[in-house]
């Protein structure tokens, strides 16, 4: 990222597409956002977070169910995608 990048910071989570930040070249504030994220979910607190890695592991779904969560999951990201496309859509 040069001086001269913007850059803005969007997340998907509970259904809808958040703007975290909006375009700016403050390279600590987007540093700041960052380290609150947690990859491939919401952020959480180490508590939770060791909780989370405590919890017996779930029963094994059938490939029947894994699938349609799978598609489930599929057409929301893709939503979010085009939901982030329309929000920058003037930019």
């Amino acid at each position: 990222m040069t001086s001269s990048d913007l850059v803005s910071i969007m997340r998907f989570g509970g259904g809808s597409v958040d703007v975290l930040q909006d375009f700016t070249d403050d390279h600590s504030r987007l540093l700041s956002i960052i380290e609150t994220l947690i990859v491939g979910g919401e952020s959480a607190s180490p508590r939770t977070l060791r909780t989370m890695q405590t919890q017996q592991i779930p029963e094994q779904p059938s490939a029947r169910t894994v699938v349609n969560s799978a598609c489930l999951t599929t057409d929301r990201q893709l939503s979010a995608l085009q939901t982030a496309a329309k929000m920058l859509g003037p930019v």
